[in-house]
């Protein structure tokens, strides 16, 4: 458990990374996710809309290449007024898992001797995969969740108004062809 925040400087997540919303199937639990830059991202939850054991929201982080927490700690910082605590999920190359439970809000710093602590023997800490955000607290209803990373979450900005700005006159031996979609054939 994690009860206390950092001053560490917010980890430089491996390029490639990448983060997006995730509720249980069938239930409307996240409703609303927002990724404003490579450094911010938030999802908006309501846990009415889920229950029993589908009375959860979060944010799945995909690490790209990996995170090696046995030669740096991995610290995060979010913000969310509407629960008392929320779950980090590890997860490893080979899909082990550990789950630390976080009570403030602000940076906190996960340890390789915090995960070892859990007692997943199996759980490799040198190539960390995933990192899964969860609320299920059982007293919250709604909320948004703020994520925030120093950089290096994949992020398409998206473009929604038109200009009046002069056309670009591409290079010399620029060209232009169609695109289909590949059509993969498994046997």
């Amino acid at each position: 458990m994690i009860a206390a925040t950092t001053t560490s400087a917010l980890t430089i997540l491996p390029v490639g990374s990448s983060i997006i919303d995730m509720e249980p199937k069938g239930y409307n639990t996240v409703t609303g996710f927002t990724q404003t830059s490579s450094s911010v991202a938030s999802f908006t939850y309501d846990l009415a809309n889920g229950t029993g054991d589908n009375r959860w929201a979060g944010a799945l982080i995909s690490l790209g290449s990996g995170f090696n927490l046995a030669a740096n700690d991995l610290v995060i910082s979010g913000s969310d007024a509407g629960s008392s605590y929320y779950k980090v999920v590890l997860e490893d190359a080979e899909g082990d898992k550990v789950t630390v439970r976080v009570n403030v809000d602000g940076r906190v710093s996960l340890t390789q001797s915090m995960v070892d602590s859990v007692g997943n023997a199996s759980f490799n800490a040198t190539d960390v995969r995933y990192v899964s955000i969860v609320v299920d607290d059982p007293d919250a209803t709604t909320g948004t969740r703020i994520r925030n990373h120093d950089r290096w979450i994949e992020y398409v900005p998206v473009i929604a108004a038109t200009t009046t700005s002069a056309l670009t006159i591409l290079p010399v031996g620029s060209s232009i062809i169609d695109m289909e979609r590949h059509r993969v054939i498994t046997r």
